[in-house]
């Protein structure tokens, strides 16, 4: 089976700002995350926040639906991305996926040379893959291809080595 790495598409026009310094990501009750949103912002589906060797993922309330037909594993938080000079709001998961497969590659070891072992993440949809201090949302072509299909918006599938 082949896999892929959620990547956040950098290449919005408007890209979303949010203020993480004002929250606790930590937390494990629903939270309100501030944000600055202009006029045309186009929220993606999926975004990372990194916090010193944490990884925050985040995902819309859309794609949640979505990736609890295919993993029950994944615990989710609900956040709300805040924008209070707009005045608007968003529905959005923090979702912890299960680390399933860990590898010891150095961490300058480029995302396209990450390779995992086959027997490791067999049968597995979802899971966070570690490398060094670096962990990366990985999904299976199953997966990725429901997601495209679906037209989600500002993500990037990147394709990880098995063997």
């Amino acid at each position: 089976m082949e896999y892929f790495i959620l990547q956040h598409d950098n290449r919005l026009l408007e890209p979303l700002q949010i203020k993480k310094q004002d929250c606790n990501l930590l937390t494990k009750e629903p939270f309100i995350l501030p944000c600055e949103m202009e006029e045309n912002t186009w929220i993606p589906e999926f975004f990372v926040l990194k916090e010193l060797f944490e990884h925050y993922f985040f995902v819309s309330d859309r794609l949640k639906e979505l990736l609890d037909i295919y993993s029950k594993e994944v615990e989710a938080i609900p956040c709300f991305l805040t924008d209070i000079k707009r005045q608007r709001q968003e529905c959005f998961w923090k979702i912890e996926l299960p680390e399933i497969y860990h590898t010891m590659q150095e961490d300058n070891v480029k995302m396209s040379d990450l390779c995992m072992d086959e027997q490791q993440v067999q049968g597995r949809y979802l899971f966070l893959l570690s490398s060094g201090k670096r962990k990366y949302g990985v999904v299976s072509l199953h997966l990725a291809e429901h997601m495209l299909r679906k037209n989600y918006y500002g993500i990037l599938y990147i394709p990880v080595k098995v063997s």
